[in-house]
């Protein structure tokens, strides 16, 4: 695997003149490799992030091409327009959602006349390009800072001489992201490309590092597939690359505080504190042959929750469990796919996808519940203290595209 920055052009163009320069960066290892299972973990010291904390969902509704801002009770705020989009893909609000909504900037990848795919920005009711990509190009992990403008996403492109795949990653405020050079390429001859997780930054909110995994591409599957390996993190002044979790780890969330990070192995859901190397760990339940995957830690680093079963969606065999524990190693729910049928309001046949946590007047964990036979699916919000579970809003083409912030 090749490995190469553009670090010149990075300072340059990385946010503009509206920005402070990078500072040194305060990163270093914190104690030795530990092992677990056959993953290998490397705490390290850098600064703890605040804890942003989701309160609205993005997505797309029935009948529109648009996104729709849906608030923690399931009303809906109102709507960004968007024209078509890409589907399954997310969205970056550049700002507060939970006031004038309109004046937010909203970052996206959406489909132009001509079919190419476009990051755009729609502000005010005006839809604007700021990039067009060949079709050779796939884009995807678009993320960002909440509330604030800037944003990275990668592109993966076949090497000209097939011998494997390019990824970029790039990063930069909206402005000016279409002008800059990546900060990360990866040239690989097995198909597994570099995606972004998390942006970190300095306590004046410039950034000055960036998270960042592998998963193999081309790869897909049915609920219970979700295939990433190792947990990195690009040090922006100096352009190296540290590893906190090995290849050898089946990477699954970075915390929204950047101080935890879940993954699986042998059967096992570990998470760890990314600072001191503490680790938890839930097995897997008895019967359950598949996961854990897709798991989420809540915001406040106290709770983690995962799906896992058995069976395949594609034979209508599928169990699958939703299961809530803490990262003090205790378990406090444990949800079989038969309790989602009645508020889905689905029927039988559907299947689970986890999407992350958002703070009510307890935390919940937010789902995408879909029914592949009938062509539906809806989002459902469980909270992890009651047990309740409410629909918050159907779901359209281009479903779920992220959380919102106040």
């Amino acid at each position: 695997m090749k490995t190469s920055f553009s670090l010149p052009l990075l300072l340059l163009l990385l946010l503009a003149s509206c920005v402070p320069a990078v500072p040194t960066s305060t990163v270093s290892p914190s104690s030795a490799p530990v092992s677990v299972g056959s993953c290998l973990i490397t705490p390290h010291n850098y600064a703890r992030q605040d804890n942003a904390v989701p309160m609205g969902v993005l997505a797309n509704v029935p009948g529109s091409e648009d996104l729709s801002l849906i608030w923690r009770d399931g009303t809906s705020l109102g709507v960004w327009q968007t024209g078509f989009l890409v589907a399954r893909t997310n969205a970056h609000a550049a700002g507060s959602g939970a006031e004038n909504f309109e004046a937010v900037p909203l970052v996206f990848f959406g489909i132009g006349e001509n079919g190419l795919i476009h990051l755009n920005v729609t502000l005010g009711g005006q839809v604007s390009s700021l990039k067009e990509f060949p079709r050779t190009v796939t884009v995807t992990g678009l993320i960002g800072i909440p509330e604030m403008p800037v944003l990275a996403y990668s592109t993966i492109e076949p090497l000209a001489d097939g011998s494997g795949v390019r990824s970029q990653i790039f990063l930069g405020d909206y402005q000016t992201i279409a002008a800059a050079s990546p900060i990360l390429e990866v040239d690989n001859g097995e198909s597994r490309v570099a995606v972004p997780m998390a942006i970190h930054r300095e306590v004046n909110n410039t950034p000055d590092g960036l998270w960042y995994t592998f998963t193999p591409w081309g790869i897909g599957g049915d609920s219970l597939t979700d295939p990433r390996s190792g947990l990195y993190y690009l040090d922006l002044a100096t352009g190296e690359s540290l590893e906190f979790l090995s290849m050898s780890c089946n990477f699954s969330v970075l915390s929204t505080s950047q101080n935890w990070a879940a993954w699986t192995s042998d059967g096992v859901m570990y998470a760890a504190d990314l600072h001191t190397g503490k680790t938890v760990s839930f097995p897997r339940l008895a019967g359950n042959d598949r996961g854990p995957v897709h798991t989420f830690i809540g915001p406040g680093d106290g709770s983690v929750a995962w799906l896992e079963g058995k069976g395949s969606e594609w034979d209508g065999t599928l169990e699958t469990n939703l299961r809530i524990g803490t990262l003090e190693g205790y378990q406090i729910g444990e949800y079989p796919l038969s309790a989602f049928v009645a508020p889905s309001g689905l029927g039988e046949g559907i299947a689970l996808m986890p999407l992350g946590w958002m703070a009510s007047e307890n935390f919940n964990v937010v789902l995408a519940v879909y029914n592949a036979a009938e062509d539906r699916a809806v989002l459902l919000s469980l909270d992890a203290n009651t047990g309740q579970i409410t629909r918050l809003s159907e779901l359209g083409e281009g479903g779920f595209a992220g959380f919102a912030y106040p």
